[in-house]
């Protein structure tokens, strides 16, 4: 049976950011704040995530697809913040 669209609360919305702060944090801990390197690499990195993404979807846990889903985002906003050093 089709599930019914719920609206999304502030609470899960700051939940998420909250999340996807905490991992934007530790990947600059761990891997630097250097910015991506080009537009190909920018694709490769989210593109990498979004293929893990789909991966744990089907494989059905929950908390793994947030986990993922966290990480896209992440990789995503690194992608954004390069966008100012890539030359086009």
């Amino acid at each position: 049976m089709p599930q019914r669209e719920a609206r999304l609360g502030q609470d899960g919305l700051a939940e998420a950011r909250r999340r996807i702060g905490n991992m934007l944090t530790r990947r600059l801990s761990t891997k630097g704040s250097h910015s991506l390197l080009s537009r190909h690499e920018i694709l490769g990195v989210v593109g990498e995530e979004f293929h893990e993404l789909v991966h744990t979807v089907k494989e059905g846990n929950k908390e793994d697809v947030a986990d993922e889903l966290i990480d896209l985002a992440v990789a995503c906003i690194v992608g954004m913040a390069s966008l100012r050093w890539v030359d086009w």
